[in-house]
């Protein structure tokens, strides 16, 4: 059977928020709400069963547009466009990707804007962790500010601060790039060391607890040489700017540990 090419999108949804005030609304996150959400039906996938779907996000100033085939796992591309004194005339979720101000194919999807900064959450986890994206509009540009891991189950939680700059709140993963065993109590004290320089956090971040609770769970018990087996470390972290995303205060002493996949 040929795949089903659509001449005109089918509109399947469209949820109007009641958001209209000058300074946008903020969910349990800190995302923006969007005033309206939009999701239309493009077509039947090539690669995967199930169609492709368009989700428009439309805020105040600006509109964003996801386009998703199931066949292209994490494969999105974005379009952002601002709006204008035709926006009434031409809804840009109605436009194709070309026609977007900004297009962007980020390595996951898009979670949500906090002011002038865009979020993607990355497809997938690996054990109790998942990667981000954060962009920014800067200079009538759309970059990459920066990217990294955090835990999947606590996501992350954005707010603005007293000077009016976007501050988040995440379990941060901690990078580990020498070979040791946080399990095995002959090397768990040296190789959390070298962790928590590595990450530049100060060492009176205790790893007891988490790796009492590892050892207590029916895994460690019933799994050979899990004593070797590499964990992951996640820190609850605080960035009183994005702007100066190197710069970060630890909010808890006590890691949350994962065994990995």
């Amino acid at each position: 059977m040929k795949n089903l090419i659509l001449s005109k999108p089918i509109l399947l949804s469209a949820l109007i928020l009641p958001n209209l005030s000058a300074h946008s609304e903020q969910n349990d996150q800190g995302y923006e709400k969007p005033i309206t959400v939009r999701e239309y039906i493009l077509g039947k996938s090539k690669y995967a069963e199930g169609n492709i779907k368009k989700t428009c996000y439309e805020y105040q100033n600006i509109v964003v547009a996801e386009w998703d085939d199931p066949g292209l796992k994490g494969g999105v591309k974005i379009g952002i466009s601002f709006k204008n004194k035709k926006y009434n005339k031409v809804n840009p979720c109605e436009k194709k990707l070309k026609n977007f101000n900004y297009r962007l194919q980020p390595e996951g999807y898009f979670s949500g804007k906090v002011g002038d900064f865009f979020v993607m959450q990355g497809p997938d986890s690996f054990g109790g962790a998942v990667s981000f994206e954060i962009y920014k509009f800067e200079k009538k540009k759309i970059k990459l500010l920066f990217e990294d891991v955090l835990e999947s189950e606590n996501g992350l939680h954005f707010y603005f601060n007293e000077n009016k700059n976007v501050g988040a709140r995440y379990w941060k993963m901690m990078k580990q790039s020498s070979v040791c065993s946080l399990l095995n109590d002959k090397t768990s004290v040296n190789c959390w060391n070298q962790i928590l320089f590595e990450n530049n956090v100060k060492n009176n971040v205790s790893l007891k607890k988490c790796v009492d609770d590892i050892k207590r769970s029916e895994q460690y018990k019933t799994t050979e040489n899990i004593e070797n087996f590499p964990i992951q470390t996640f820190i609850n972290i605080e960035l009183t700017n994005l702007n100066q995303f190197k710069i970060f205060k630890v909010l808890n002493q006590e890691p949350n540990c994962h065994i990995s996949p």
